[in-house]
């Protein structure tokens, strides 16, 4: 072997080397135990119309009336809700 060969082997075999050291002092993870693991919980979809309704009462409400409207109001709205039931351990 002439001595260029000589020296590119070695600084291949030394690469491979260095390279090879950081995945060699990798550990694996250890399983998570089925006590830990993340389990799904039940949910409930609770989304839906809502209704409601406001009377203006006190000092406001002749304010309201002051200005020609009725003391009292309807509401009517959809709401988005999803609850996440909590079940016992």
């Amino acid at each position: 072997m002439t001595r260029l060969t000589r020296i590119f082997t070695l600084a291949a075999a030394l690469t491979l080397f260095v390279a090879a050291a950081p995945v060699a002092a990798q550990q694996t993870t250890p399983a998570i135990p089925d006590s830990m693991q993340a389990r799904t919980l039940p949910r409930q979809h609770l989304s839906g119309p809502r209704f409601g309704f406001t009377a203006f009462t006190g000092d406001v409400a002749p304010l309201v009336l002051a200005v020609g409207k009725s003391p009292s109001l309807t509401q009517l709205g959809w709401q988005f809700q999803t609850q996440i039931v909590s079940t016992p351990s």
